[in-house]
Formats: C-alpha cells, structure tokens, sequence
C-alpha cells in the first residue's frame, strides 16, 4: 500500500472515480469493508472524476453516453477521435483532494447503499445471466433470416409451449454457468426464467395480429430498420439495434429532444462508448460463464478512450484482446488496460505507468 500512495503522493498518477465506481465500492455487504474503502479514498492526494452539474453528483456512464451523443447530433460527420477529442473535457471536469471528495459526496454515495446495495448487487447477477445464454439455433453470432426466406408463426399455444421449455433450459443454464450467486438456486433461476419468458410470450403475441412475414413483423415489433443492419446480420447484429434504439428515449429525456431525433440522426458506429460496449460484450457472451461484475466493468470500459491507463479484471482484459482483432477502436484502448493482481502486482502497474506518461 505504501507503493501505491508513493505513486499518488508524487502526482505522477491521479485515480479516476465514476459514480459506478462508487456504487460498485459501496455495494459491499459488508460495513467495516466500505468503511475501510472511504477511508482509502480519503487518503488519496489528488482524484478526478466527471463532474455532472445537473445532479451536482459524480457523473458515469450514462453521462458519458449522453455527451457523445450531444457531440454527435452537432457534429454528424465527426470521427471518432474527434468525439473523443470534444467530449474529454467534461470527462475530466472534476478534481479534488480526496478528502473534499469524500466530504462533498459521501453522505449521498451512503445514502445510496442504505437503499440500494443488496438490490443492486442482486440485480447485476440477474442481468448478467439472462443476457449471457442465447438459445441453441438462436446464437448472437448465428444468421439471422434473410427476408425473402420463408417463416411460419407458430400457433399461440405451442409457442407457450416452447417458452415453456426455454424458460426450463436458461433455468438450468444459469444454475450450472450462472453468475456464483446464482448458481444451484433453482427456485430463483426458475423465477427468473419463467417470468423472462412469459414477458417476450405476453410480447411476441403482437405478431398474431400482423399480416405478413413474422420475422419481418418481428423487426417492425422492436423498430429495427433493416437497411440499419449489415449485410447478411447476425441474431445479435440484431439485438444490439434493438437496444441501441431501445435507449434512445432514455437520452432524448434528457437531452430535451424530440422523439424519434436520435433514430434520424444517430447510427450505432458513430458514438464511441457504444462501440467499445457492443465489440467488448460480443466477447462477454462467448465465455463459458456468466458473471456479475462483468456488467459494471463493461459500462465502465469505454472510459478507457478518454484516459491513459484502466484497469480491468483478467476476464474484460481477454475480451478487449479478442475484440481488438477486429475492432479498431478497442485495439486502441488495447494498450490502455492492465490487469488486476493484488496490491503488489498494482503497485508494480502503477509504477511503471507512473513512468512511462509524460510528467
């Protein structure tokens, strides 16, 4: 520890804290260790974070998001080096000791574990599991039907039928292969899994009332243009439309747009984050198993674009290497990220980061 702070004291490297980071620190069951993690923070000389104005609060991902997209609609035919470029200094807008950090937010960052910790960490195992299994024939990196290809829509009772049996084979998935917490719980993961499938039942039931093909009925049902895929898309080319569109209202809210401006305006490829936790993601999905912390850490990587170095654990770190094979954008955090090892093994990275950067 006395490496670490050495490194800190000498201003050589500065920490960067996000509101995830602190909802992550906080979301420990236990208080003497949350505890000992304030007191750490306290200690630090110097920290940086994204300063959000709006809720006078540390800001994260979702602000990160939102100012790339702001860039974005100003400036459409902005690279990604020049998003970058623009939106950086709102990233590092925040800096203080990290005692007036502690005493400027500690008392919400508190607040938010009272109501939220147990939730919180529940959740991201939940989340994690569902999304992390796809189907047999329905792989993310399967094909997704062309629209001249013929598709039948099963009657609506023996489509509750095969959901039911989807339902059973995630239930067993995520208790072999699910996030620790998860596993061999059988009554949670049944839950989990019946009402997943019920809700895409209850959803896909528009698709009876619609005249023509069900696969192209089905982009219509999630409000994906096909002329937006690429060629020859993937289930999870797909999928990743479906959400990337999905969020838009999210960000519409509050960017105080009108609906639907961002659909018109915005392509996937154009907003930097978003590329880094989609390439990235792909990758998650292929390990054999499935792990909470896994879903933070993907929300927290696109950061790495904005600073000179980020630590990740060992299995984000396989990720960004598979996805820097054919990703540009990640291959340029590539040499960014290190991994997790201890105490020492941190002091070594810090040190060696430390003297590497110009002072």
């Amino acid at each position: 520890m006395k490496r670490i702070f050495a490194v800190f004291n000498s201003g050589g490297i500065i920490p960067f804290l996000t509101s995830t980071h602190l909802e992550e620190l906080a979301h420990h069951e236990n208080d003497v260790v949350v505890a000992q993690r304030i007191d750490f923070i306290r200690r630090i000389p110097h920290i940086a974070f994204p300063n959000d104005a709006l809720d006078d609060y540390v800001g994260g991902p979702l602000e990160l998001r939102e100012n790339e997209m702001g860039e974005v609609l100003t400036h459409s035919k902005a690279s990604h080096e020049e998003v970058v470029a623009a939106v950086k200094p709102s990233v590092t807008s925040g800096y203080l000791s990290g005692r007036d950090f502690c005493e400027r937010f500690e008392e919400s960052w508190m607040a938010n574990r009272k109501m939220l910790s147990s939730y919180a960490l529940r959740q991201n195992a939940e989340v994690a599991s569902v999304t992390h299994f796809s189907l047999p024939g329905y792989g993310w990196d399967d094909r997704f039907p062309d629209p001249h290809e013929a598709s039948v829509l099963r009657p609506r009772e023996e489509a509750r039928l095969m959901f039911g049996h989807m339902a059973g084979w995630l239930s067993e998935k995520m208790q072999t292969k699910g996030d620790h917490r998860l596993r061999s719980n059988s009554k949670v993961t049944d839950q989990m899994a019946g009402k997943l499938y019920s809700e895409v039942f209850e959803e896909s039931a528009q698709l009876h009332t619609l005249n023509g093909n069900p696969v192209e009925n089905l982009l219509k049902l999630y409000e994906v243009d096909r002329e937006r895929l690429p060629p020859k898309p993937t289930h999870g080319d797909v999928g990743y439309e479906a959400i990337f569109i999905a969020q838009h209202r999210i960000f519409e809210r509050r960017l105080l747009l009108p609906s639907g401006t961002l659909r018109s305006s915005l392509r996937q490829d154009t907003v930097p984050s978003w590329v880094i936790w989609r390439e990235v993601d792909r990758e998650v999905k292929r390990l054999a198993h499935a792990e909470g912390s896994s879903l933070m850490d993907k929300m927290l990587l696109p950061f790495s674009l904005y600073l000179d170095a980020f630590e990740v654990d060992k299995r984000i770190y396989h990720c960004v290497r598979q996805a820097a094979k054919r990703c540009p954008l990640v291959k340029q955090i590539e040499q960014k990220i290190f991994k997790s090892g201890g105490i020492d093994a941190l002091a070594s990275s810090l040190e060696l980061i430390s003297k590497r950067l110009p002072s």
